[in-house]
């Protein structure tokens, strides 16, 4: 919702209207920091903080059929 919202309808901030394109590229690049960010996790802490890591994506407005 965040990424549509901001690239997508432009409705919240940055408020940029170019749905199917800065809507793509908004998500593309969240799951790219998201992955880098566990990386680093895996690399650094990992071992010694023995966490785990879970991946949650919310979607609203979507009717399944």
């Amino acid at each position: 919702m965040i990424k549509f919202s901001g690239y997508g309808s432009g409705s919240k901030a940055p408020g940029i209207k170019q749905s199917g394109t800065q809507d793509y590229i908004a998500t593309h690049n969240q799951l790219r920091a998201h992955a880098k960010a566990y990386r680093l996790y895996e690399l650094k802490y990992k071992q010694t903080q023995k966490g785990r890591v879970a991946f949650y994506q919310s979607s609203r407005g979507i009717i399944f059929i």
